[in-house]
């Protein structure tokens, strides 16, 4: 069904990556119908779309689906060095497209969807819960140093959850989204 690739990847700070995506064509679907890039949520992978890629077999509107795992996820490199923004994730969705393109998201891959869409043409976006991390300061934080505190801690807790087969991920991202 998916034929995974990787790509070399140069990021905006000169440092070398490599980022890990699947690709699925649509049967029977025409040519001209546009590519979906499928932006996966936190904590999960290019698989999140299998479904996606299901009901484009009942109802062929687009001919391909690529969608690239983000830094952290599959066999992409891990982010280390600064703090990972926005850019840096939309720098590595484009290596694997090179066309208009509709952009879909979920939760983190939502934000990177709205980005990408301000950055490169786009068709079509689509977003399932994105994340709006720019209403941080109306949240119940103390002040924004709390509240990049708590990011970071959630950060780390999926990154050694991921080094650990994801087992407690639904938990960790329960934990810092409902209960605070």
């Amino acid at each position: 069904m998916w034929r995974v690739r990787i790509k070399e990847l140069l990021l905006p700070s000169a440092r070398r990556a490599s980022v890990e995506f699947a690709e699925y064509v649509v049967p029977g679907a025409a040519a001209h119908l546009p590519t979906v890039l499928a932006l996966h949520c936190s904590g999960s992978n290019y698989k999140q779309w299998t479904g996606l890629a299901q009901a484009l077999e009942l109802r062929p509107v687009a001919s391909r689906i690529v969608a690239p795992n983000l830094f952290g996820s599959g066999n992409t490199t891990p982010w280390s060095g600064r703090p990972l923004t926005l850019d840096d994730q939309v720098a590595l969705a484009r290596t694997c497209v090179d066309d208009d393109v509709s952009v879909v998201g979920h939760s983190h891959g939502g934000s990177i969807a709205l980005r990408y869409a301000c950055v490169y043409p786009t068709t079509h976006v689509v977003v399932v819960e994105p994340n709006a991390f720019h209403f941080a300061d109306k949240a119940p934080f103390k002040d924004a140093r709390e509240a990049g505190l708590k990011a970071r801690a959630f950060v780390e807790q999926l990154q050694m959850s991921a080094q650990n087969g994801y087992e407690d991920w639904g938990r960790i991202f329960y934990n810092f989204w409902f209960d605070g």
